[in-house]
C-alpha cells in the first residue's frame, strides 16, 4: 500500500533542485503499528518535501531509487534480517541516504553506526529526532550528487575533479590542504598548480573546502541546536563559520540555518560549481 502526503512547506522552493524533495518512508512492522507509527513518521518528515508512505517492502524498494531520502523502519539492528536489508537498499540507490528508525538501545547504535547508515533516530523520539535527521541527509545527497557530477566533468583535470569530488564526499569537512592532498592522492604543489590552470583565479581549493564545510553547518543548525554545538562537531570554532559566512555570503551566522540551506546551495553552484562547469545537482526520474 502506498499513501502520498501532500507537501506544507517547500524544503527547495527555489533554485537548485528543480522539484520538491520526495521521502520515501516504510514501516512493515504489522498493520495496526503500522498505521499508528506510519502517522508519526509521516507528520515529522511532512514539512521537508513530499512523503510517500509504503506499508509494503516491495513497493518502498521500487520507490527508493527515485526518492530523494529513505527512512525505514527497523526495530532490532543486531538480527541478521537488518544488515541485509540496508544492503539491498544500498545496491539498488547507492546515491539515495538512508535514515533508520529503531529502538532506543545501545547495540542498536552501535550497529547503526556498523551499517554506515546517514543517520539512526529513536523510535521513542522520532518527531523531535527525525526531521533534524533528514535535513541532514538531504545535504548528503546533494554533496553526493555534486561529487559525482564532478567526476563527470571530463574537461577539467583529474586533480581539479579530484579535489571537488573528494571535499563533497567526505563525510566530516575536509578541513585543511594537508587532509585534502591525502584524499586526492596529490603532492600539495601539483594539487595547487592544477587549480592555477582554470579561469578564475578567485577559485581556490580552500574555498571549495570553506563551501562546503558551511553547507554541513548550516544543515545542522536548528533552533535546538547551536553554533557553538554545530562548529564543535565539524572541527571548527564559531568565530571560524562566521568569518566563513560574511566572505561566501556576506550574512551574520544567526540568518543562517537548516531552513535556509537553499541560499547556501545556491551560492555554491553559482561560486564553484558553475565557474567550473561541473553540472549542479538535480535529481530526475
Amino acid at each position: 500500500m502506498q499513501t502520498r502526503w501532500p507537501q506544507r512547506v517547500s524544503a527547495q522552493s527555489s533554485g537548485v533542485c528543480s522539484r520538491e524533495c520526495v521521502i520515501a518512508v516504510n514501516c512493515d512492522c504489522g498493520e495496526e503499528a503500522a498505521r499508528g507509527v506510519g502517522q508519526r513518521l509521516v507528520s515529522a518528515a511532512r514539512p521537508l518535501g513530499q512523503v510517500v508512505l509504503h506499508t509494503q517492502r516491495s513497493a518502498f524498494e521500487r520507490a527508493v531509487c527515485g526518492a530523494d531520502c529513505a527512512v525505514v523502519v527497523i526495530p532490532w539492528l543486531d538480527l541478521p534480517a537488518a544488515g541485509l536489508r540496508i544492503e539491498e537498499l544500498r545496491s539498488r540507490a547507492p546515491e539515495v541516504p538512508i535514515v533508520v528508525v529503531t529502538s532506543k538501545a545501545l547495540e542498536n547504535a552501535r550497529r547503526a553506526v556498523e551499517l554506515g547508515v546517514t543517520s539512526a533516530v529513536w523510535l521513542s523520539d522520532l518527531e523531535q529526532q527525525l526531521p533534524c535527521a533528514i535535513r541532514f541527509a538531504l545535504e548528503q545527497s546533494f554533496l553526493r550528487l555534486a561529487a559525482a557530477n564532478a567526476e563527470r566533468a571530463c574537461h577539467l583535470s583529474a586533480t581539479v575533479r579530484g579535489t571537488v569530488a573528494s571535499a563533497c564526499r567526505s563525510r566530516t569537512p575536509v578541513r585543511s590542504l594537508d587532509e585534502l592532498e591525502v584524499l586526492v592522492g596529490v603532492h600539495r604543489t601539483a594539487l595547487l598548480s592544477a587549480w592555477q590552470g582554470i579561469s578564475n583565479r578567485e577559485l581556490t581549493p580552500k574555498r571549495v573546502l570553506d563551501w562546503v564545510l558551511l553547507l554541513h553547518a548550516t544543515s545542522r543548525k536548528t533552533s535546538r541546536v547551536s553554533w557553538e554545538s554545530v562548529a564543535e562537531e565539524l572541527r571548527a570554532s564559531e568565530d571560524t563559520l562566521a568569518r566563513i559566512g560574511m566572505r561566501l555570503l556576506g550574512g551574520r551566522l544567526s540568518e543562517l540555518n537548516a531552513a535556509t540551506i537553499e541560499r547556501v546551495r545556491r551560492g555554491f553552484v553559482d561560486d564553484v560549481l558553475t565557474p567550473l562547469g561541473i553540472r549542479a545537482p538535480i535529481r530526475t526520474r
